[in-house]
């Protein structure tokens, strides 16, 4: 039982991980498309790369997570404000 509740919060870290990928990759693909309306400054570009970066890093990590027995509602949420906060 303890592995399950284990495998469930790297489940909801992923999911809130895809989707704060998803966003970026889709805001980028705008940004693209709409190239000549947009003017892109250098520094977004760079912190739109470490905020991916991050993401993927903090979605690596968690996934070493699902090996862990004992979850508890606190460590949980570190890691999701972790994951949000991104």
């Amino acid at each position: 039982m303890a592995k399950g509740r284990g495998c469930s919060a790297t489940i909801a870290i992923s999911i809130i991980l895809g989707l704060a990928i998803t966003r970026l990759l889709h805001t980028m693909g705008m940004l693209f498309r709409a190239h000549r309306e947009v003017t892109l400054h250098w520094a977004t570009a760079v912190w739109a790369g470490c905020v991916l970066s991050y993401a993927l890093q903090l979605w690596w990590v968690g996934w070493g997570l699902r090996g862990i027995a004992d979850w508890n509602f606190a460590g949980f949420a570190v890691a999701t404000v972790g994951a949000i906060c991104d």
